[in-house]
């Protein structure tokens, strides 16, 4: 049986997570967090999941720094 990706969101305020949601093959879950939150806390238990997406509303220095740091967490993802 074909194991689904485990996915974690992480998106700015204001962004519905639903048309991500809705656009990932079916059956599919995926873990939603702000931005803010991963301002403050950091990246988000990155290791548990297979694939990082990051929404931002316009340029966001935390996104940037966040998806730099999940590359070099895991470079292979």
């Amino acid at each position: 049986m074909l194991e689904l990706p485990k996915i974690q969101l992480v998106l700015d305020e204001g962004i519905d997570p639903a048309p991500i949601e809705d656009a990932l093959p079916p059956g599919t879950r995926a873990r939603t967090s702000y931005l803010g939150d991963a301002a403050s806390s950091g990246l988000p238990a990155s290791d548990a999941c297979d694939m990082l997406v990051v929404a931002a509303a316009g340029h966001s220095e935390t996104a940037l720094t966040l998806v730099e740091a999940a590359a070099r967490e895991r470079p292979d993802r």
